[in-house]
Protein backbone atom coordinates (compact mmCIF):
# COMPACT_ATOMS: atom_id res chain seq x y z
CA UNK A 1 0.00 0.00 0.00
CA UNK A 2 1.14 3.39 -1.09
CA UNK A 3 0.39 6.29 1.58
CA UNK A 4 -0.92 9.15 -0.28
CA UNK A 5 1.00 12.08 0.84
CA UNK A 6 0.09 15.10 3.01
CA UNK A 7 1.66 18.18 3.24
CA UNK A 8 4.59 18.94 5.36
CA UNK A 9 5.77 22.30 3.66
CA UNK A 10 9.07 23.38 5.61
CA UNK A 11 10.70 19.52 6.02
CA UNK A 12 14.08 20.74 4.41
CA UNK A 13 16.61 18.91 6.69
CA UNK A 14 19.22 16.14 5.26
CA UNK A 15 18.06 12.97 7.90
CA UNK A 16 19.49 9.81 7.67
CA UNK A 17 16.18 8.24 7.38
CA UNK A 18 15.13 10.19 4.43
CA UNK A 19 18.05 9.73 2.42
CA UNK A 20 18.07 5.78 3.34
CA UNK A 21 14.62 6.09 2.38
CA UNK A 22 15.50 7.41 -0.95
CA UNK A 23 18.36 4.85 -1.69
CA UNK A 24 15.80 2.08 -0.94
CA UNK A 25 13.22 3.48 -3.40
CA UNK A 26 15.93 4.05 -6.42
CA UNK A 27 17.01 0.87 -5.93
CA UNK A 28 13.32 -0.14 -6.10
CA UNK A 29 13.00 1.90 -8.91
CA UNK A 30 16.05 0.05 -10.73
CA UNK A 31 14.44 -3.19 -10.13
CA UNK A 32 10.48 -2.57 -11.56
CA UNK A 33 12.80 -1.42 -14.97
CA UNK A 34 14.52 -4.32 -15.19
CA UNK A 35 11.75 -6.57 -14.46
CA UNK A 36 9.18 -3.94 -16.75
CA UNK A 37 6.71 -3.83 -13.78
CA UNK A 38 5.41 -0.12 -15.11
CA UNK A 39 3.30 0.08 -11.81
CA UNK A 40 5.76 -0.27 -9.52
CA UNK A 41 8.24 2.44 -11.34
CA UNK A 42 5.19 4.45 -11.19
CA UNK A 43 5.08 4.28 -7.54
CA UNK A 44 8.79 4.61 -6.91
CA UNK A 45 8.72 7.34 -8.80
CA UNK A 46 5.96 8.98 -6.30
CA UNK A 47 7.79 7.29 -3.44
CA UNK A 48 11.21 9.54 -5.03
CA UNK A 49 9.48 12.39 -5.03
CA UNK A 50 7.91 12.65 -2.05
CA UNK A 51 11.54 12.48 -0.77
CA UNK A 52 12.89 15.04 -3.12
CA UNK A 53 9.98 17.59 -1.00
CA UNK A 54 11.23 16.48 2.03
CA UNK A 55 14.65 17.69 1.43
CA UNK A 56 13.34 20.79 0.14
CA UNK A 57 13.57 20.07 -3.72
CA UNK A 58 10.69 21.65 -5.20
CA UNK A 59 11.43 20.94 -8.95
CA UNK A 60 12.45 17.51 -9.12
CA UNK A 61 9.56 16.15 -6.56
CA UNK A 62 7.46 17.69 -9.39
CA UNK A 63 9.60 16.42 -12.29
CA UNK A 64 9.07 13.20 -10.46
CA UNK A 65 5.37 13.46 -10.10
CA UNK A 66 5.45 14.36 -13.29
CA UNK A 67 7.10 11.24 -14.65
CA UNK A 68 5.25 9.13 -12.25
CA UNK A 69 2.27 10.32 -13.74
CA UNK A 70 3.00 9.52 -17.01
CA UNK A 71 4.60 6.13 -16.63
CA UNK A 72 0.94 5.25 -15.00
CA UNK A 73 -0.78 6.65 -18.21
CA UNK A 74 1.06 4.93 -20.62
CA UNK A 75 0.47 1.67 -18.20
CA UNK A 76 -3.29 1.70 -17.63
CA UNK A 77 -2.86 1.78 -13.89
CA UNK A 78 -5.21 3.72 -12.12
CA UNK A 79 -3.98 3.96 -8.45
CA UNK A 80 -0.58 5.50 -9.18
CA UNK A 81 -2.22 7.69 -11.29
CA UNK A 82 -4.31 9.21 -8.36
CA UNK A 83 -1.12 8.97 -5.99
CA UNK A 84 0.51 11.33 -8.68
CA UNK A 85 -2.52 13.92 -9.40
CA UNK A 86 -2.95 14.14 -5.38
CA UNK A 87 0.50 15.17 -4.65
CA UNK A 88 1.21 16.94 -7.36
CA UNK A 89 -1.82 19.12 -6.37
CA UNK A 90 -0.32 19.63 -2.92
CA UNK A 91 2.66 20.99 -4.38
CA UNK A 92 0.57 23.45 -6.51
CA UNK A 93 -1.80 24.23 -3.03
CA UNK A 94 1.43 25.18 -1.21
CA UNK A 95 2.68 27.24 -3.99
CA UNK A 96 -0.77 29.02 -4.03
CA UNK A 97 -1.53 27.69 -7.52
CA UNK A 98 -5.17 26.50 -5.99
CA UNK A 99 -7.07 26.22 -9.76
CA UNK A 100 -4.16 24.28 -10.71
CA UNK A 101 -4.54 21.95 -7.64
CA UNK A 102 -7.72 21.95 -8.20
CA UNK A 103 -7.84 20.94 -11.91
CA UNK A 104 -5.92 18.16 -10.74
CA UNK A 105 -7.83 16.95 -7.84
CA UNK A 106 -10.97 17.05 -10.23
CA UNK A 107 -8.94 13.90 -12.49
CA UNK A 108 -7.38 12.49 -9.54
CA UNK A 109 -11.74 12.11 -8.17
CA UNK A 110 -12.96 10.87 -11.26
CA UNK A 111 -10.60 8.15 -11.35
CA UNK A 112 -11.26 7.76 -7.51
CA UNK A 113 -14.75 7.16 -8.53
CA UNK A 114 -14.16 5.14 -12.07
CA UNK A 115 -11.95 2.53 -10.58
CA UNK A 116 -13.99 1.95 -6.78
CA UNK A 117 -10.35 3.17 -5.04
CA UNK A 118 -12.29 3.86 -1.84
CA UNK A 119 -8.83 4.23 0.09
CA UNK A 120 -8.14 7.29 -1.90
CA UNK A 121 -11.78 9.46 -2.07
CA UNK A 122 -11.29 10.33 1.66
CA UNK A 123 -8.26 11.88 1.33
CA UNK A 124 -8.99 13.53 -2.34
CA UNK A 125 -12.40 15.06 -1.32
CA UNK A 126 -10.61 16.85 1.91
CA UNK A 127 -8.20 18.45 -0.38
CA UNK A 128 -10.82 19.72 -2.57
CA UNK A 129 -12.31 20.84 0.46
CA UNK A 130 -9.49 22.56 1.38
CA UNK A 131 -8.08 24.23 -2.03
CA UNK A 132 -12.52 25.45 -2.39
CA UNK A 133 -11.96 27.42 0.61
CA UNK A 134 -8.80 28.97 -0.74
CA UNK A 135 -10.45 29.77 -4.00
CA UNK A 136 -13.01 31.77 -1.43
CA UNK A 137 -15.99 29.35 -2.34
CA UNK A 138 -17.03 27.76 1.39
CA UNK A 139 -20.21 26.16 0.03
CA UNK A 140 -18.36 24.00 -2.22
CA UNK A 141 -15.65 23.53 0.24
CA UNK A 142 -18.12 22.43 2.75
CA UNK A 143 -19.80 19.76 0.27
CA UNK A 144 -16.45 18.06 -0.26
CA UNK A 145 -15.66 17.80 2.95
CA UNK A 146 -19.17 16.22 4.15
CA UNK A 147 -18.62 13.76 1.44
CA UNK A 148 -15.05 13.15 2.79
CA UNK A 149 -16.05 12.82 6.68
CA UNK A 150 -18.65 10.34 5.13
CA UNK A 151 -16.73 7.99 3.41
CA UNK A 152 -13.91 7.96 5.79
CA UNK A 153 -16.83 6.96 8.52
CA UNK A 154 -17.49 4.14 6.43
CA UNK A 155 -14.22 2.61 6.16
CA UNK A 156 -13.50 3.25 9.67
CA UNK A 157 -10.75 5.21 8.99
CA UNK A 158 -10.42 7.85 12.20
CA UNK A 159 -7.20 9.62 10.37
CA UNK A 160 -9.58 10.97 7.55
CA UNK A 161 -12.20 11.94 9.79
CA UNK A 162 -9.98 13.72 11.58
CA UNK A 163 -8.60 15.62 8.85
CA UNK A 164 -12.68 16.34 7.40
CA UNK A 165 -13.96 17.44 10.30
CA UNK A 166 -11.03 20.03 10.62
CA UNK A 167 -11.41 21.06 7.27
CA UNK A 168 -15.03 22.14 8.59
CA UNK A 169 -13.26 23.67 11.13
CA UNK A 170 -11.73 25.96 8.91
CA UNK A 171 -14.69 26.82 7.06
CA UNK A 172 -16.17 27.50 10.30
CA UNK A 173 -13.89 29.90 11.32
CA UNK A 174 -13.59 31.38 8.32
CA UNK A 175 -17.27 32.21 8.42
CA UNK A 176 -18.15 33.92 11.66
CA UNK A 177 -18.57 30.39 13.55
CA UNK A 178 -15.30 30.78 15.45
CA UNK A 179 -16.68 28.98 18.83
CA UNK A 180 -17.88 26.02 16.78
CA UNK A 181 -14.53 26.02 15.36
CA UNK A 182 -12.50 26.22 18.63
CA UNK A 183 -14.81 23.09 19.54
CA UNK A 184 -13.70 21.01 16.92
CA UNK A 185 -10.64 21.71 16.61
CA UNK A 186 -10.46 21.23 20.44
CA UNK A 187 -12.15 17.76 19.58
CA UNK A 188 -9.54 16.19 17.09
CA UNK A 189 -6.71 17.23 19.45
CA UNK A 190 -8.22 14.51 21.74
CA UNK A 191 -8.48 12.43 18.93
CA UNK A 192 -5.11 13.15 17.37
CA UNK A 193 -3.50 12.21 21.01
CA UNK A 194 -5.72 8.93 21.48
CA UNK A 195 -4.67 7.87 17.83
CA UNK A 196 -2.16 9.03 17.51
CA UNK A 197 -2.12 11.57 14.49
CA UNK A 198 0.47 13.69 14.54
CA UNK A 199 -0.27 17.19 12.60
CA UNK A 200 2.16 17.30 9.59
CA UNK A 201 4.92 19.85 10.35
CA UNK A 202 4.16 21.86 7.44
CA UNK A 203 0.41 22.08 8.44
CA UNK A 204 1.46 23.57 12.26
CA UNK A 205 1.95 27.30 10.89
CA UNK A 206 -1.26 27.45 8.95
CA UNK A 207 -3.15 25.87 12.02
CA UNK A 208 -1.27 28.57 14.48
CA UNK A 209 -2.98 31.28 12.05
CA UNK A 210 -6.38 29.81 12.19
CA UNK A 211 -6.31 29.24 16.10
CA UNK A 212 -4.29 32.67 16.65
CA UNK A 213 -7.15 34.06 14.48
CA UNK A 214 -10.28 32.53 16.44
CA UNK A 215 -8.18 33.58 19.75
CA UNK A 216 -8.64 37.20 18.62
CA UNK A 217 -12.27 37.08 18.11
CA UNK A 218 -13.39 35.18 21.32
CA UNK A 219 -10.59 36.83 23.41
CA UNK A 220 -8.36 34.44 25.14
CA UNK A 221 -10.70 33.21 27.96
CA UNK A 222 -13.97 32.93 25.35
CA UNK A 223 -11.23 30.67 22.95
CA UNK A 224 -10.15 28.63 26.00
CA UNK A 225 -13.45 27.86 27.51
CA UNK A 226 -14.59 26.33 23.83
CA UNK A 227 -11.47 24.29 23.40
CA UNK A 228 -12.41 22.72 26.45
CA UNK A 229 -15.96 21.83 25.65
CA UNK A 230 -14.66 20.42 22.69
CA UNK A 231 -11.50 18.28 24.08
CA UNK A 232 -14.86 16.86 26.20
CA UNK A 233 -16.71 15.93 23.03
CA UNK A 234 -17.28 12.30 22.17
CA UNK A 235 -15.93 11.42 18.70
CA UNK A 236 -19.91 11.34 17.36
CA UNK A 237 -20.36 14.62 19.06
CA UNK A 238 -17.52 16.19 17.32
CA UNK A 239 -18.36 15.09 13.82
CA UNK A 240 -21.78 16.05 14.82
CA UNK A 241 -20.94 19.71 15.61
CA UNK A 242 -18.80 19.69 12.13
CA UNK A 243 -21.21 18.89 9.82
CA UNK A 244 -23.49 21.64 11.36
CA UNK A 245 -21.42 24.07 10.02
CA UNK A 246 -22.80 23.24 7.20
CA UNK A 247 -26.25 24.77 8.09
CA UNK A 248 -24.92 27.53 9.72
CA UNK A 249 -22.30 28.81 7.47
CA UNK A 250 -23.70 32.00 5.41
CA UNK A 251 -24.28 31.80 1.78
CA UNK A 252 -22.11 33.15 -0.69
CA UNK A 253 -21.51 37.22 -0.33
CA UNK A 254 -23.84 39.12 -2.57
CA UNK A 255 -21.75 41.74 -4.80
CA UNK A 256 -22.68 44.74 -2.51
CA UNK A 257 -21.20 42.99 0.15
CA UNK A 258 -17.50 41.74 -1.76
CA UNK A 259 -17.20 46.08 -2.21
CA UNK A 260 -16.18 46.25 1.92
CA UNK A 261 -13.32 48.54 3.36
CA UNK A 262 -10.25 47.45 2.09
CA UNK A 263 -8.44 49.16 4.61
CA UNK A 264 -6.31 51.60 2.89
CA UNK A 265 -4.58 48.25 1.09
CA UNK A 266 -3.49 47.63 -2.51
CA UNK A 267 -4.40 44.63 -4.24
CA UNK A 268 0.01 43.76 -4.25
CA UNK A 269 -0.23 44.31 -0.50
CA UNK A 270 -3.91 41.71 -0.20
CA UNK A 271 -1.48 39.36 -2.08
CA UNK A 272 1.08 39.94 0.45
CA UNK A 273 -1.14 39.30 3.04
CA UNK A 274 -2.92 36.40 1.58
CA UNK A 275 0.90 34.56 1.40
CA UNK A 276 1.56 35.95 5.27
CA UNK A 277 -1.32 33.95 6.29
CA UNK A 278 0.04 30.72 5.06
CA UNK A 279 3.50 31.80 6.60
CA UNK A 280 5.53 32.71 4.01
CA UNK A 281 8.61 34.37 4.55
CA UNK A 282 10.01 37.28 2.91
CA UNK A 283 11.56 35.62 0.45
CA UNK A 284 9.32 32.89 -0.24
CA UNK A 285 7.35 35.93 -0.49
CA UNK A 286 9.24 37.55 -3.07
CA UNK A 287 9.77 33.95 -5.02
CA UNK A 288 6.08 33.85 -5.55
CA UNK A 289 4.94 37.73 -6.96
CA UNK A 290 8.68 37.58 -8.41
CA UNK A 291 9.86 40.95 -6.20
CA UNK A 292 12.77 41.02 -4.29
CA UNK A 293 12.91 39.64 -0.79
CA UNK A 294 13.39 43.55 0.58
CA UNK A 295 10.50 44.62 -1.63
CA UNK A 296 8.10 42.17 -0.19
CA UNK A 297 9.08 43.01 3.72
CA UNK A 298 8.67 46.70 2.71
CA UNK A 299 5.34 45.67 1.54
CA UNK A 300 4.87 43.56 4.98
CA UNK A 301 6.06 46.57 6.89
CA UNK A 302 3.42 49.07 5.03
CA UNK A 303 0.67 46.16 6.12
CA UNK A 304 1.36 46.38 9.28
CA UNK A 305 0.65 49.99 9.81
CA UNK A 306 -2.52 50.11 7.36
CA UNK A 307 -3.68 47.49 9.73
CA UNK A 308 -2.28 48.51 13.31
CA UNK A 309 -0.78 44.82 14.02
CA UNK A 310 3.13 43.98 14.95
CA UNK A 311 3.30 40.69 13.97
CA UNK A 312 2.27 37.76 11.23
CA UNK A 313 -0.15 36.15 13.86
CA UNK A 314 -1.93 39.15 14.32
CA UNK A 315 -2.00 40.17 10.88
CA UNK A 316 -3.45 36.76 9.60
CA UNK A 317 -6.12 36.95 12.53
CA UNK A 318 -7.37 40.33 11.44
CA UNK A 319 -6.98 38.90 7.82
CA UNK A 320 -9.31 35.85 8.65
CA UNK A 321 -11.48 38.41 10.70
CA UNK A 322 -12.28 40.74 7.99
CA UNK A 323 -12.31 37.88 5.61
CA UNK A 324 -9.61 39.22 3.12
CA UNK A 325 -7.82 36.15 2.66
CA UNK A 326 -10.93 34.70 0.50
CA UNK A 327 -11.55 37.60 -1.40
CA UNK A 328 -10.16 39.87 -4.25
CA UNK A 329 -9.95 44.00 -4.28
CA UNK A 330 -12.83 45.05 -6.65
CA UNK A 331 -11.61 46.95 -9.62
CA UNK A 332 -11.37 50.43 -8.93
Amino acid sequence: FHAVRAPHRGMTARNDTTLARCWMCERALTLAREIGDREAEAYQLSNLAVHASELGDRELAMARYEASLAVAREAGSPSPMVLALHNLAIEDWEHDEHATAMGRLEEALGLSREHSMGWALPCVLAGMGSTALNLGDPSRAIGHYRESIGLAQARGNLGDVIDGIEGMARVAAATGQEADAARIFGATATMREALPYPRPPGEVARFEAVVGGMREALGVAGFDAAWAEGRALSEEAAIATALAVGAKAPAREAASDRLAPWHGLTERELEVLRLLAVARSNREIGDALLISPATAARHVANIYAKIDVDSCVEATAFAHRRKLIWQKKPPT
